[in-house]
Formats: C-alpha cells, structure tokens, sequence
C-alpha cells in the first residue's frame, strides 16, 4: 500500500497558524489570563529578588520574587503563583533582573569570553551572518573589535564576548555531522543541514547518476563516460583535499562499508576549478560550496530520481544529507549564551543560514514541479513494486487526495505494508 499523511500534516499547520492568528488579535486583552493559566507550576526554591515584568505594550505588569532565569524564561514567584514568562516578550525592571533593569541592561554587565570553533570545511560566512541577524533582534547589540571578531553581544540576557577559534576543544562547536565526529557536551543543536553532491564537468553531464554508479567511478570499476550513454570519455573523479565528510559519505552512504576510494581519484583544494579546467571530470563536493554549478540528480533503484534543492533536502528525499551541529561544552552555560542559542530557531536566523549555501530548517511548501515529480515518481514507484489493481487504486486515491492539497516539507514520502 502506498500512503501519504500529507492532509494530516497540513491541516495541523493550517490549524496551527490559526492559532497563531488567534493570540495575535487577543494578546493585549488575555495576556494574564493565559499566563495564569499556562505558566503556573513548581520551581526550586531559590534565592530571590523581586521584579517587575511589564509587556513591551504596556498593556500587562506583574511583580514578585525572581527565583528562576534560564537564559530566555524568567519564573517569578508573583501573588498567582510561580509564572514562567519569555524575557523577550517583556521589560524588567526591579534589582532581580538579569544583567540589571531595563530593555538596555545587559550593557552594564560584565561580558563572559566564550570561544566558538566553526569546521573549516562549513562556510566561512555562517558564523557572521547569524551574528548580523542576531543583532536585528530586539534589545541586542552586535560590536565587533576586528572584522573577525572578537564580537560583544549584549542581550535581554546578559553580555558575552564571542571568541572565533580553530581550537577543537572550544566551549562551542559548529560542524558537520560525519557519523564519527559526534557532539560532545551538554548541549546539541540542529541547526541546519548539508549534502554531498555529484558535479560534472562540461561536456559530460548525464540527467542522473544511481548511487551504483558513483561508487562504481569513485572505487575504479567505471572509468568511460560512454558506459553511461554520454560522449565516450574517461572519466576524471575528484574529491576535496580535505574533508571527512565527503571521505565518510563515501565509505559509508555510497559503497556501504564495502569499497575503497580508488588511486585514481584525484584530491583538489579547488575543487570548483578542477572541475571546470577539466574535461570528462565527476567531483563529490559539498552542496553548500558548488555555488553556480549544477549538480546532477541521484536516481534510486526503484526509478526514483532526486535532486539536492530545498524542498529535496528538507523533505528528506535527497540521500546524501549531513545534519550541521552546535554543541556546547560540559557545564552551565550562560543565560546570555542560551538566549543566543534559542536565537537559531527563528525565522531570521535560518535565513541567514541558508544565505550561506547550507539548508535552513524552516518548513516549505512543494513548488508545482516537485508536487507533479511526487506524482510521478509515485507512478513509478507503484510500477517497481509490481502494479496491480491495489497499487493502482492506491496511486488513484494518492492523485485525488492531493489535487487540491500543498505538500509540506516535513510530510513522509511513502510508508509501505
């Protein structure tokens, strides 16, 4: 059976984005009457100051005892009980407040130096453009000492130095996730996602390579273009001098633990330009660095052809994908450090990702040409597992179904019985 829980996923948006809609309009009016009756719980007990909490509209205040700041939630112990209110929808005011009272306190504070170590082999302008998109947030500021940091970052929060490093063992770490180069730590974020693509040179650029077929060039059983139905040609394979990751994929996504890179692939540090000077030429490359190049489509074994574009790698279609982490060292990290972190969830932080080449986590819609691949790459499918009149009832229903529906990219492809 073939099945799409595509309906489900959207209409649960769709009531999502109602309520959504739904708080807007009312927020000025039952703001305390939904954080009485949302935010009451238990905290520790802790050592308290009393605060004030005021709503940036003026329109909702509290006071009582701070007993609790996570970095993004204060939890106040008021005469309603213990509420828990995200800093950023508010302003402190009282001696409790974290780095002092106001919208600007964090600017008397004292800043902590925490070093980042971005992978050499993730863009070099991620971690400038969260940085810029960081400090359009309300009550932040971004100063930077050089044009490569050090940056100061004063927030709702507190204030933090940021520290750009190559050192491995730095408190913060942005990499691409390789199956061996694990997040260590106490803290671990997605917060993005990258590929490995397939890139040809001029002259030789096939529709679609299988997986088959690129560890066959790759490992020095496929040496001629020809064998693929393109101009005969030897095939040139190259790869990064140095990246894990496309070495990893290889070993593991692509031969699947039992093949070797062949001898013959050469090892480029510009790959981009190997590619281009060189005819009959296949790299392996990380989608995040191809820039204007094209890479070519991976076709799977049951007829299913995929590309690394968007939507193919946020819903998962795409094979080759490597998940780009955060983690944060063993410890308390500081309030101001976790506001940040909670940061590179929203909408302006991911777009700020995906200027940099990698893909954002942010929820899509299908465009009309994917919407009509995913119909016939379903006709395709229900062709491979052999037809009959149960597949193609099922792939009629799947049509009907979808005929006036959108597609998102968190919904599942194809669930099998």
């Amino acid at each position: 059976m073939i099945y799409c829980n595509l309906m489900g996923t959207a209409k649960r948006q769709k009531i999502w984005r109602l309520g959504e809609g739904w708080m807007a309009r009312r927020r000025g009016v039952i703001v305390g009457i939904l954080l009485a009756a949302f935010a009451i719980g238990t905290a520790s007990p802790a050592l308290a100051d009393e605060v004030t909490l005021r709503t940036k509209d003026g329109s909702f205040e509290i006071s009582g005892d701070l007993i609790g700041f996570d970095g993004t939630m204060l939890t106040v112990q008021s005469n309603m009980g213990v509420i828990r209110i995200p800093l950023n929808d508010v302003t402190c005011s009282g001696p409790g407040c974290p780095g002092g009272e106001g919208d600007n306190a964090a600017e008397t504070a004292e800043a902590d130096d925490i070093a980042f170590a971005v992978a050499p082999d993730l863009p070099a302008s991620l971690l400038p453009n969260l940085l810029n998109a960081y400090a359009g947030q309300q009550g932040v500021t971004v100063e930077a000492e050089t044009p490569i940091g050090p940056w100061v970052i004063a927030g709702p929060a507190g204030k933090f130095r940021l520290i750009a490093t190559n050192d491995a063992d730095a408190q913060g770490r942005i990499f691409t996730d390789d199956g061996d180069r694990r997040a260590t730590g106490a803290y671990r974020q997605v917060i993005a996602r990258d590929t490995v693509v397939a890139v040809a040179g001029p002259g030789n650029r096939p529709a679609s390579l299988t997986l088959a077929e690129i560890s066959a060039i790759f490992s020095g059983g496929l040496t001629n273009w020809g064998e693929l139905g393109v101009r005969s040609r030897p095939i040139v394979p190259v790869i990064p001098s140095r990246d894990d990751v496309i070495e990893s994929t290889l070993l593991s996504a692509i031969f699947g633990g039992q093949g070797n890179i062949a001898a013959s692939v050469s090892r480029a540090e510009n790959v981009a330009g190997f590619i281009l000077s060189s005819p009959g030429s296949l790299a392996l490359m990380r989608g995040s660095a191809k820039g204007a190049l094209r890479a070519t489509a991976i076709g799977g074994e049951c007829g299913l052809t995929t590309t690394a574009d968007e939507f193919g790698v946020k819903s998962g279609q795409y094979p080759l994908i490597h998940e780009v982490i955060l983690s944060f060292g063993d410890g308390d990290i500081p309030p101001a450090v976790t506001h940040f972190l909670s940061f590179l969830n929203d909408a302006s932080a991911q777009s700020a990702i995906s200027a940099t080449g990698l893909v954002g986590l942010s929820i899509i819609r299908a465009s009309a040409d994917h919407q009509a691949d995913w119909i016939a790459s379903a006709a395709k499918l229900s062709e491979f597992l052999g037809g009959g009149n149960n597949s193609s009832a099922n792939l009629q229903e799947l049509i009907q179904v979808t005929a006036n529906a959108a597609r998102l990219s968190v919904t599942v492809r194809y669930v099998f019985e």
